[in-house]
């Protein structure tokens, strides 16, 4: 009986890290079309510091997905086990919680934006 439930746990990550890809890869594409977006209408600034985070905005995007379809109560449990220890190979970059907390509010535009066009409105630029 542990050995069926081993086989189990093992299909069901596999059956995990696949939707974890399909979800990031289709987050990717709609981030690079909307980072070239936010270039070109961004004044540029001497004074702003323009250092790279070391997660992606389309690896947080995922994150924010993934713990909205799971069924962790809270934010900080969801991301200490799941990202931090279960997906650790999935997102080796991964931020500290207090550090990824303090960068979610990057990440209400690109959602908002996201869900426009999901839905099928077509002048999604107009909110941005």
């Amino acid at each position: 009986m542990p050995v069926l439930n081993l086989i189990l746990n093992k299909k069901q990550t596999q059956d995990m890290k696949k939707d974890i890809t399909e979800l990031y890869s289709f987050i990717d594409d709609f981030c690079k079309i909307y980072e070239k977006h936010e270039k070109q209408r961004l004044l540029p600034s001497l004074k702003q510091r323009n250092r790279d985070c070391k997660m992606s905005l389309a690896e947080q995007m995922t994150i924010m997905i993934m713990y909205h379809n799971s069924y962790a109560k809270n934010f900080k449990y969801f991301y200490k086990t799941c990202i931090e220890y279960i997906h650790k190979d999935d997102f080796p970059e991964a931020l500290s919680y207090q550090r990824f907390v303090a960068l979610m509010p990057r990440l209400f535009m690109p959602f908002n934006i996201l869900i426009h066009l999901l839905l099928g409105e077509k002048n999604w630029y107009l909110f941005y």
